[in-house]
């Protein structure tokens, strides 16, 4: 599952979530969006473009309430908070929850297990890591270089990235959860949550070392898309590659990578003197925005370009959420 919050407009984030989406339709998944507002507006948008998506419900987080809004980086919902919320509420009725940002590409389908080096099934949770060393510590934990030398993430080890992560429903892992969330109620200002999420997950972590058994991925499977290029991988020995850290240009690195398997074409039959026009996520915007974009492509859609749409994309059932 992902949790998102989107905007009208904004078409970066949902052609990234509708690649996120569609990769796992394809691995025969089940993906599960969840979206985080007041007003259900993600959801709307999200369904428009055939995303099952359940809207975010103050009840559907009883048990595990946390505050809609954070005041970390700007007030707005926290998406980024809500998924170990829901994660709490899945292990409660005894699921084994896989969660990735929508900015993660697999490459093999989650909770597959796969190879690795000792049997990580039995783990309680084993996670992507933030480590920008080239290689594992050989435990899965120590980190080597946990954030970039002149700024180390505070925490350390085991360094884990929140952007994906597994979880079977152990007590260990229901008490991990419980000891971010109880991080994350604490208020800040204006009664907000004030603490970086992920840095509540490895505090956590590193506070149940001896009781919990968690390992992050190897590299050689799991890994940011840094890594991946210090390491000369080949893509399909991978499972999953995650765009940390990379600010601007995602839709472009899945591109030139081959990992971008959205094609959504202009509907509207007017277009520029360019004629034909390939519309990407990009519409109403240039389509091509840098120069090596595939095939080169520099025209750009027309300011009444629409995606195709069908009544099916309308009629679509909100998933429940257990």
């Amino acid at each position: 599952f992902t949790t998102v919050t989107l905007r009208q407009g904004d078409e970066a984030n949902l052609g990234l979530l509708l690649n996120w989406y569609t990769r796992l339709q394809q691995l025969k998944s089940h993906p599960l969006v969840i979206g985080i507002d007041e007003g259900g507006e993600t959801c709307r948008i999200a369904r428009q473009h055939g995303i099952r998506c359940h809207a975010h419900s103050a009840a559907d987080l009883r048990d595990t309430p946390l505050p809609l809004i954070h005041a970390r980086d700007g007030v707005r919902p926290a998406a980024v908070d809500m998924k170990h919320a829901y994660a709490a509420t899945f292990l409660r009725h005894g699921l084994r929850v896989s969660f990735s940002d929508a900015d993660v590409y697999w490459v093999r389908a989650p909770l597959l297990g796969g190879p690795a080096p000792d049997d990580m099934r039995a783990d309680d949770m084993r996670a992507l890591s933030d480590d920008i060393s080239a290689d594992d510590a050989p435990d899965l934990w120590q980190s080597k270089q946990c954030g970039n030398p002149k700024y180390p993430f505070p925490y350390g080890s085991p360094c884990m990235s929140t952007g994906a992560w597994e979880l079977r429903p152990t007590d260990a892992s229901k008490q991990y959860l419980e000891c971010v969330l109880d991080i994350l109620r604490r208020p800040g200002s204006s009664n907000r949550s004030r603490m970086w999420e992920q840095m509540a997950a490895n505090i956590c972590l590193s506070r149940q070392h001896r009781t919990m058994r968690f390992r992050v991925w190897p590299k050689t499977t799991h890994a940011n898309v840094g890594i991946v290029d210090r390491r000369g991988a080949n893509l399909t020995s991978m499972d999953l590659v995650h765009l940390g850290y990379v600010i601007k240009g995602k839709q472009w690195e899945f591109e030139r990578r081959g990992l971008w398997v959205v094609s959504l074409n202009c509907s509207s039959a007017r277009t520029d003197l360019l004629g034909s026009i390939r519309c990407t996520i990009a519409r109403r915007r240039r389509a091509c925005w840098r120069s090596t974009y595939r095939d080169g492509c520099k025209r750009t859609c027309s300011s009444d370009c629409t995606l195709s749409t069908n009544d099916e994309l309308h009629t679509l059932d909100t998933p429940r959420l257990i």
